[in-house]
């Protein structure tokens, strides 16, 4: 996690803190699926939505969270 999360969760009660955390370790795991599956995640860049296709999904490292 870089500064700016960090700082943001020292902000939060203990119980946000591990909410925040468990929303981000899912979503993480849910775009590392896709990615495996060869499915297609949809974000928000720009103001925009945007289809990201599974080749362009950057592999998650998620033994390290």
């Amino acid at each position: 996690m870089n500064d700016a999360a960090n700082n943001e969760l020292s902000r939060l009660s203990p119980e946000a803190q591990v909410a925040l955390i468990a929303a981000r370790e899912a979503v993480s795991r849910a775009i590392e699926r896709h990615r495996r599956m060869g499915e297609s995640i949809v974000i928000w860049r720009d103001g925009k939505v945007v289809i990201v296709p599974p080749e362009e999904i950057p592999p998650r490292d998620l033994a390290a969270q």
